[in-house]
């Protein structure tokens, strides 16, 4: 971990862009994440395996942001291990919960 200090504002900042890019992932790319943050496997100083990297399906699918950046705001706080996999992982779960298709409601069947 780094010696420089983030304050809250830094980091809110941070998860509202982690929210923008995830906004921007495939389906297999949100899930994929997922699952490699609830392995512990996701890297921090590379792009090779990032948080963002995981956007197309697969650690490493890209190598910049949704704006053409090599870092932002999050990658900087989450490069320095400011940002836990656990709060990322949090992000990732409301993504795929917002993009679920709402079910009908069974229709009612007169007895």
């Amino acid at each position: 971990m780094s010696d420089v200090v983030y304050s809250e504002r830094d980091k809110s900042e941070a998860m509202e862009e982690l929210r923008r890019e995830l906004e921007t992932f495939s389906h297999d790319g949100l899930t994929s994440l997922h699952e490699a943050l609830e392995q512990g496997i996701v890297v921090r100083g590379s792009w090779k395996g990032c948080v963002i990297s995981y956007k197309n399906g697969a650690a490493g699918s890209v190598r910049r942001d949704r704006l053409g950046r090599a870092r932002n705001t999050f990658t900087v706080l989450w490069d320095n291990g400011w940002i836990t996999d656990e709060e990322v992982k949090q992000e990732v779960e409301k993504e795929l919960e917002r993009r679920q298709i709402p079910q009908p409601a069974p229709a009612l069947v007169a007895r």
